[in-house]
């Protein structure tokens, strides 16, 4: 059976009793819902229901903010992506203060390795996207071999090896004018010193950024990132060409294809 994703970043998705915006909605659903398709009636409305909802939930939702699922990887990867921004206020929870701090430091105990001095989660060393990062693909789950470091460096650079080796890995890297992004992708960025594909290629340690693509539609690209834009869950809005590419306005160096099952 089709499935679908919500994937409206901002405002969600409404669940109609009729394939119409007339009357008030069932409910508004939030982005990473899973659907199930009933039926199609031919136009943008689908007839649809919330997978996992008992007694079952079902209505009309319109497709504009509809992606197909096309691994339950990626649904999961969005879901959980989802869920870090809802718990930090959507953009509202900063690092240091509460309960945003605890949730900082319980993704650095997850990754391993030690806590940012005096448990500071604004040390300028210590900064913390890659980690959070990280516990995004780690909630997903399923996302084998990947590189879980407190650098994004890591796996950008894994996902270009293991796809120029055409190795299996969770995401195949390539430069932004090989492949459109899509829900589930992730945008790889460098920070502070400029860098290019080839040397992330061939470099494992670069100052550098990930942000999950969670929403693609008129010429834009909406993601989600841990740190972003300053201190707490946060979107981005990244910029495509004509051809539906990434503009490479905002320090892109690849997009991160996700391979995962």
């Amino acid at each position: 059976m089709t499935r679908y994703i919500v994937t409206n970043v901002y405002d969600g998705l409404n669940l109609r009793p009729s394939p119409s915006t007339s009357g008030a909605p069932l409910e508004t659903m939030k982005l990473g819902t899973q659907l199930e398709l009933i039926a199609d009636t031919g136009t943008k409305w689908k007839k649809v229901r919330i997978v996992g909802s008992n007694p079952p939930r079902e209505g009309f939702a319109s497709d504009v903010h509809l992606t197909e699922v096309k691994s339950d990887a990626i649904a999961r990867l969005i879901a959980s992506a989802a869920h870090y921004w809802e718990l930090f206020d959507r953009g509202d929870g900063r690092e240091d203060t509460q309960p945003f701090k605890d949730l900082v430091l319980t993704m650095w105990d997850e990754l391993g390795g030690g806590r940012p001095p005096g448990n500071d989660t604004s040390h300028p060393k210590w900064p913390w996207s890659a980690a959070g990062m990280s516990a995004f693909i780690r909630r997903a789950g399923g996302y084998t071999n990947f590189k879980f470091s407190a650098g994004h460096s890591a796996y950008i650079h894994d996902s270009i090896v293991k796809m120029k080796a055409n190795k299996p890995a969770p995401f195949w890297g390539f430069k932004i004018g090989d492949k459109k992004p899509e829900v589930g992708d992730l945008i790889a960025q460098w920070r502070v010193t400029r860098i290019d594909y080839n040397h992330a290629a061939t470099h494992p340690d670069f100052s550098s950024h990930t942000d999950v693509v969670c929403q693609v539609m008129d010429g834009k690209v909406r993601t989600l990132g841990a740190n972003v834009p300053t201190d707490t869950v946060g979107v981005k809005v990244y910029k495509l060409t004509p051809s539906g590419h990434l503009a490479g306005e905002r320090n892109e160096i690849a997009i991160m294809k996700n391979m995962a099952q």
